[in-house]
């Protein structure tokens, strides 16, 4: 027999759980659509919970978004860099 207190229990851990994948899951869908810092801050907050499981969707998230970086500054590099030459030229 289930008492109350194993119920409130239940009932404390599903809400923790609960509210983790749907900010997991939102973070995500967002970051994925718009690379927004705030969807990545959410999708973090939401694999915290799941400590060590949600560990792996930090560092996935962690590296995406490194390589997103990485990829903006190369882009503005070579950018800046055609600017130079093309004043070199001229």
């Amino acid at each position: 027999m289930v008492t109350s207190t194993e119920s409130l229990v239940a009932l404390v851990l599903f809400i923790i759980f609960g509210s983790g994948w749907v900010l997991s899951l939102i973070g995500v869908v967002f970051y994925q659509r718009t690379r927004a810092g705030w969807a990545y801050i959410v999708a973090m907050i939401g694999f915290s919970i799941y400590i060590p499981i949600g560990l792996l969707g930090v560092l996935g998230l962690h590296s995406d978004r490194k390589e997103r970086d990485e990829k903006v500054f190369l882009e503005r590099l070579a950018a800046k860099r055609a600017m130079t030459s093309n004043k070199v030229d001229n």
